[in-house]
């Protein structure tokens, strides 16, 4: 499943991978291009319909990887990203231009650098502790942002399909993504949840939906992707567009997008002077 997600082609006939024959050929009827073949089988009542969960009792990161070791073996050899963006927010008092870079070492350290009309926000987070750096100085992170930084980290989309850790993973229907089909998988990890709204045909990731904290207190946030490019054998989305409770709240530019920079964590957690 979520090696036709990141490489856009079938899984099907790859190796089993630990799997038994069962279970491999259950992932691949609902893998994204043996889409139509599955539903054929539900509708024919040889697949019920309440056989699209994963399989109890198969352990998370077996039952969640159909794509061959050396898929899976690429994909965590990522070991830090880095991307640099321009975009605006939107809100009640207009428009906020904003610009900035995010660095991220796998899985879980994480730096953003972000420009505003009133001056420079820089936030280091470890995965457990950090620091934010504002016009007013630097300062430690409160619980309360260590908590939101902790679920960013989760659901980061990379993070999501490196497959590590236990999590579980749940189709749950079709949708329609900008008058595009979409199969939705449900993603749970750590007490957050996250949906990914993947195309069948090509297994483009054009939707994630999750809730999360906002400027304002708890909302429902969806991150719409598109102008998918290559990068480093990797095809990214260089447009976001992310919706808070339904409105528009963000559009975003990638600019550049770096893998395996070699960034020192230690230099990464440098505060600023």
């Amino acid at each position: 499943m979520f090696y036709a997600v990141l490489y856009s082609g079938s899984p099907e006939g790859l190796s089993p991978w630990n799997l038994s024959e069962a279970d491999a050929a259950f992932l691949q009827r609902i893998a994204w291009r043996t889409a139509r073949e599955y539903q054929l089988a539900v509708a024919s009542g040889k697949v019920p319909a309440t056989d699209i969960p994963i399989p109890a009792g198969k352990p998370a990161a077996a039952a969640a990887a159909p794509a061959t070791p050396a898929a899976l073996e690429r994909l965590r050899g990522i070991e830090d990203l880095s991307v640099t963006t321009s975009g605006r927010i939107f809100g009640p008092e207009g428009e906020i231009a904003i610009g900035g870079r995010e660095t991220i070492i796998f899985p879980g350290v994480l730096r953003s650098e972000q420009q505003f009309p009133s001056g420079e926000l820089v936030i280091f987070f470890d995965g457990n502790n950090g620091w934010r750096k504002t016009p007013q100085g630097v300062r430690e992170l409160p619980d309360m942002m260590k908590t939101f930084f902790r679920a960013e980290v989760i659901r980061n989309t990379f993070n999501l399909l490196r497959t590590e850790g236990e999590y579980s993973l749940q189709f749950e229907k079709r949708d329609n993504v900008g008058g595009i089909e979409a199969d939705v998988i449900l993603i749970s990890k750590e007490g957050e949840s996250v949906r990914l709204f993947i195309e069948p045909a090509s297994g483009t990731l054009l939707k994630k939906s999750y809730r999360g904290m906002g400027p304002g207190g708890p909302a429902d946030f969806e991150q719409i992707y598109s102008d998918y490019r290559e990068v480093s054998g990797m095809r990214v989305p260089f447009r976001i567009e992310v919706n808070q409770n339904g409105s528009r709240f963000l559009e975003a530019a990638i600019n550049e997008v770096k893998f395996n920079t070699g960034v020192d964590p230690a230099e990464l957690g440098r505060r600023p002077q």
